[in-house]
């Protein structure tokens, strides 16, 4: 059986890093990552895949934000409390918010078709 390719693969700069970003039918998706999720994002990889029956701007949005995650390096941090990491989540939003959401609707119109 020949292997699975994409519906849709294409690059993107996520905070000064390319970025692999993936649309998968439904199928080949569920075999390599379950039918638990209808996006996963790698950020080892720097990479975001998504399912197409399950693809909405909700997904693109939070897998994005596990994207951007990676870049608070909250990883080597032992003891933050929630109030520490709602304060850290609400100071990005802050500097990112317009960057962040135009970015998100770019992603899934691209994810979409809808612009080349």
């Amino acid at each position: 059986m020949a292997k699975a390719k994409p519906k849709v693969i294409f690059k993107m700069q996520i905070a000064n890093d390319e970025w692999t970003i993936l649309l998968w039918r439904a199928k080949p998706y569920i075999r390599m990552h379950g039918d638990d999720s209808g996006a996963i994002t790698t950020p080892a990889k720097k990479l975001m895949e998504f399912r197409d029956d399950e693809l909405c701007l909700e997904f693109v949005a939070h897998e994005l934000f596990h994207a951007y995650f990676k870049y608070l390096h909250l990883d080597s941090t032992v003891s933050l409390k929630i109030d520490d990491v709602e304060e850290v989540i609400a100071s990005w939003l802050g500097s990112n918010f317009q960057r962040f959401t135009d970015q998100a609707n770019l992603i899934y119109a691209k994810l979409k078709g809808e612009d080349k």
